[in-house]
């Protein structure tokens, strides 16, 4: 988009503040658009000082082609995170966020791990229950049905000793976790 605005008007869009953040909100107008319907235009008014209007007609296609290589990137995500976890242990995902609308993005997810998605939540009510969820875990005047939540380590630990790298956690250790360490010192 940068460059066929560039092209057109022979504007630097990254030399004026402005006029990129119009085309930002614009783009991610269209991203909405483009989530429930086929097409939508990018229109920027202001864009010269003759007050030409640019405006361009996007495609969902067109879309996916430009956004490919992050979907690629969200898939190698969920890679990284499963790689270590059985997928028949998981029952629901529940996908939070204005880019999990996207149909390329819900389409690869639901490819790759061959369960049904749920959309029912937005980001703030999630933190809330989560925190509601957790809260009433911990405390003995609230009894509420067995709940489950593990804390777990996404990473390897280590402490570095006098230039030596020493591993003492491992990844997906569940925490709490008590560890002793014997360091003898010359």
């Amino acid at each position: 988009m940068k460059l066929k605005i560039m092209n057109q008007y022979n504007i630097d869009i990254e030399k004026h503040p402005k006029k990129k953040l119009f085309l930002l909100n614009e783009c991610e107008k269209a991203k909405k658009t483009l989530s429930a319907n086929n097409k939508t235009n990018i229109i920027l008014e202001y864009l010269t000082d003759d007050d030409r209007i640019f405006k361009e007609e996007i495609t969902r296609d067109y879309f996916n082609e430009k956004t490919k290589k992050h979907v690629n990137k969200i898939i190698t995500l969920i890679d990284d995170c499963l790689k270590d976890y059985d997928i028949k242990n998981i029952h629901k995902i529940e996908l939070l966020g204005g880019s999990m609308r996207i149909p390329s993005i819900k389409k690869s997810i639901e490819n790759k791990l061959k369960l049904d998605l749920s959309y029912s939540l937005n980001a703030d009510e999630s933190i809330s229950k989560g925190s509601v969820i957790y809260g009433a875990l911990h405390s003995y005047l609230v009894k509420i049905k067995d709940y489950h939540i593990e804390n777990i380590i996404q990473d390897n630990i280590y402490v570095d000793f006098d230039g030596k790298k020493v591993q003492i956690l491992n990844k997906n250790t569940v925490l709490p976790v008590k560890k002793i360490i014997k360091i003898t010192l010359k």
